[in-house]
């Protein structure tokens, strides 16, 4: 009797059919996530392609290293103790200080473009140090603000649109009535202070506030509270430089640790190229060099080097098997890039809500909101990612959300350990990073690269709340979001 075929698996000779992601060609994933990338670099072509962009942000850097110098020089004055340990050369080195803030931001008063905000830096600074000048450098206010507002209604940058058109909110009135208070001969009377400090939180002055209010509560008799202010600019500028000394500091320990690899690495090889010798087979290892019996007696030219202490990397466990293809990879990094411009278009619909908030109130919402965003991003781009893992699988089983991120990169089994091997091996490559660094700009001086916002963001900050947000955009969400992205989705 003849047996039946079994119908219910498909002929070896007839291919299954496919639907869905698999029936799309592998370029079509890859000409979305090219799309998409080429719409990023049109919009900010857009923005930032304006007469003058080049000249705005150079002048951006001049403050940036304004600022810098001036929080430099104030942390090295404003401590007694610097100029009683020093004695005349600690007197002469704060003045030195004080005359380069002053030039750096007469410097930029000279330059082709000149903003409001130069003007007010520059006789705050003077203020600061004692140096005279001050009402010539208020006086120059009332004929910048104008040439700022003719810029202003040109102006396609958002940052700086709004960061400008929040001091351009105080009328000219305002403002020459506030300097003249602060500067002027008569002293500020009680019920006028607080009238004025709305007027100075209006004016986005960032570090600089401190220097106003500091004379607005010395002018009203208010020496405590002066102080204070005075005592808080000292703290901000003594974080910067602290921090470029802790900076100095890795650097020398990363010089001192790449050059002792480099002395063990030479000592080792010179140690196993006469390990390699027949003398030092024959007399160092008699009974054959796999045992452990050493000849005592026998004393090499060059001293026996163990290896290279090289760091522990902590075991990683074995990622599942998850088959991300490229197809899937790439269509959910181009959500990720997509769904990143366009969660940010309902959110311009509330700037009107927040018009009379201060520039630190403002910056501080947006840092908030920058966090946050990070959440819903990752999740739609990771939640399309198993979806798509899961159109292509055969068994069409969605991979778990630990699946998913071992896979991606995540399996650190010691993350302590990990940090610890990070950390160690970041002071061993500062070295190497300063001089690329130099190479770099010394190569492409010609061409002009913009700093990371970021930076001015820091040095402008005026308190931890603003420093304490900045740290956890910059170095904790920012990194973990790109990472995972890039390094696990999209690179592999």
């Amino acid at each position: 009797m003849t047996s039946l075929p079994d119908t219910s698996l498909p002929p070896a000779n007839v291919p299954t059919r496919r639907r869905g992601l698999q029936n799309t060609p592998g370029w079509v994933s890859g000409l979305a996530l090219a799309f998409v990338v080429a719409c990023i670099i049109l919009r900010t072509g857009l923005i930032s392609r304006e007469a003058g962009s080049k000249d705005e942000s150079e002048s951006i850097e001049q403050n940036f290293r304004a600022i810098l110098v001036t929080k430099t020089a104030y942390a090295v004055t404003r401590p007694s103790t610097f100029t009683s340990t020093y004695g005349e050369v600690g007197r002469t080195s704060s003045a030195q200080h004080a005359s380069d803030a002053v030039y750096a931001w007469r410097k930029i008063t000279r330059s082709a473009i000149v903003h409001t905000s130069d003007w007010r830096r520059l006789a705050l600074t003077l203020s600061l140090f004692n140096r005279p000048g001050v009402p010539e450098a208020l006086s120059h206010i009332s004929a910048a603000r104008a040439v700022d507002a003719a810029r202003l209604s040109k102006e396609k940058n958002r940052t700086a649109r709004s960061r400008r058109a929040q001091a351009a909110e105080v009328t000219v009135a305002e403002e020459n009535a506030l300097w003249k208070a602060l500067y002027g001969g008569k002293p500020i009377a009680a019920d006028h202070v607080s009238a004025l400090r709305t007027v100075i939180g209006r004016l986005n002055l960032g570090w600089f506030e401190h220097a106003a209010l500091a004379q607005l509560y010395s002018r009203a008799g208010q020496k405590l509270q002066a102080a204070d202010e005075l005592a808080d600019a000292a703290w901000s500028a003594s974080i910067v430089v602290g921090y470029n000394s802790f900076e100095a500091g890795l650097l020398l320990l990363g010089v001192i640790g790449l050059l002792t690899l480099g002395l063990l690495f030479v000592l080792n090889r010179v140690s196993r190229k006469e390990r390699r010798s027949g003398s030092l087979s024959e007399e160092f290892f008699p009974a054959g060099p796999s045992t452990l019996a050493y000849n005592t007696s026998y004393s090499p030219s060059f001293p026996i080097v163990p290896p290279l202490p090289f760091l522990p990397v902590a075991e990683r466990a074995t990622p599942s098997p998850i088959p991300f293809s490229y197809r899937a990879r790439t269509v959910a990094f181009s959500v990720y890039l997509a769904v990143f411009m366009l969660i940010g278009l309902p959110l311009r619909l509330l700037r009107p809500l927040f018009e009379n908030w201060s520039s630190g109130a403002v910056g501080r919402l947006n840092s908030v909101i920058e966090i946050l965003v990070y959440v819903p991003v990752i999740f739609i781009a990771l939640w399309v990612l198993r979806r798509l893992a899961a159109a292509e699988s055969a068994a069409h089983t969605v991979p778990t959300w630990r699946e998913t991120f071992t896979t991606l990169g995540m399996t650190s089994q010691r993350p302590l350990a990990d940090i610890g091997v990070g950390a160690v091996n970041y002071v061993l490559l500062m070295p190497v990073f300063f001089a690329v660094s130099a190479f770099s700009q010394k190569i492409f001086e010609r061409y002009h690269t913009p700093i990371n916002p970021a930076q001015f963001d820091s040095m402008m900050a005026q308190n931890n709340v603003d420093r304490l947000l900045l740290l956890l955009i910059t170095a904790v969400a920012a990194p973990i979001v790109e990472e995972l992205m890039f390094r696990g989705v999209l690179y592999p």
